[in-house]
């Protein structure tokens, strides 16, 4: 399987290296206080427009306001750029508490990832597909799923 950057480094895609390109000259150019709170998202070619999305509130009320410092900073170094757009973006969205419910596992349950994982030859296969069989069954219905397949 190929690692990201040699799909990167080995692509013709046009787009892919200009932003290869952009990310190169964004992460070489500014401080490192915004390197760690912004990410280059979107290069417009026509209009000459880049969106950076910005993960920290703070910096975003900052940035809209440099705008022109951050163009003369990057044209200076090779980038031909006329407007950047920030956005706020938060880097960690807020995750749900987990709702899922949790079933017991019932005789019928038992059977089956009994029934199912025996049938693989290689012991170690077997023992990771009963677990996953029995980690499915705690968060699915038995008798729902069964009627559903």
């Amino acid at each position: 399987m190929k690692q990201i950057a040699q799909i990167i480094n080995n692509n013709n895609n046009v787009a892919v290296k200009q932003m290869k390109h952009i990310y190169n000259i964004w992460y070489s150019s500014v401080i490192d206080e915004i390197k760690e709170v912004t990410t280059p998202y979107d290069y417009n070619p026509y209009e000459k427009q880049l969106v950076v999305l910005v993960h920290d509130n703070m910096w975003y009320s900052e940035m809209r306001y440099m705008e022109e410092e951050f163009i003369e900073l990057l044209n200076n170094n090779n980038l031909e750029l006329k407007k950047i757009v920030f956005k706020y973006k938060p880097k960690y969205e807020k995750v749900e508490k987990n709702t899922l419910i949790n079933y017991n596992i019932t005789q019928r349950a038992e059977n089956y990832i009994n029934n199912t994982a025996c049938k693989f030859d290689n012991k170690l296969m077997e023992e990771y597909f009963r677990q996953y069989l029995t980690n499915f069954f705690h968060y699915t219905n038995f008798n729902q799923w069964i009627i559903k397949g």
